[in-house]
Order: structure tokens, then C-alpha cells, then sequence
């Protein structure tokens, strides 16, 4: 399992994430820690995965609302928060 993380621009889209990795049956996701300012909606996920950035990108890719977060997610050692606007 590799440790990821990713920023959203709010919880729902955390939620249509998972959901989509949950139906597509290739893994098991646990979600470490949420964080976030109450003041804005963005937040931060940490999360184990088996799945390789590049197919974990491809899901959110394809996720409704989640370009934020296939534009951040990274392995935790090389998060930024920065967006890849070329995703």
C-alpha cells in the first residue's frame, strides 16, 4: 500500500472519489485524516492505496467535479497542494 494526497475543492467531492474507487472494486481505501479551514471548503485527504498514481489519476479524471483532485494527488512524500493544470 502506498500513502497518497490529495486537495478538493469541497467534501462532496471526496465522496464521489471513493465512491467511484469503491465501485470499480480494484482496492481498499482508507481515509486518514481530513483537514480543512472551516472558513473555506477546500480540503486535504491522506489515504493508502495499492493502485498506481496514474490509474488512482485516470479515476478522478473520470469522477464527476474531481479535476482538482486528479490536478493534486501525489504520494504524500511529493504533495504540494499545487495544481497540474495539465491533467
Amino acid at each position: 500500500m502506498k500513502v497518497y494526497k490529495f486537495r478538493s475543492e469541497c467534501s462532496l467531492d471526496i465522496i464521489s472519489f471513493f465512491r467511484c474507487l469503491a465501485d470499480s472494486s480494484y482496492d481498499s481505501i482508507h481515509i486518514h485524516y481530513l483537514e480543512g479551514d472551516s472558513n473555506i471548503p477546500d480540503r486535504e485527504v491522506v489515504f493508502s492505496s495499492s493502485l498506481n498514481l496514474s490509474k488512482l489519476i485516470q479515476i478522478a479524471k473520470e469522477a464527476e467535479d474531481c479535476h482538482v483532485i486528479a490536478q493534486t494527488l501525489r504520494p504524500i512524500d511529493k504533495y504540494t497542494g499545487k495544481r497540474n493544470y495539465s491533467i
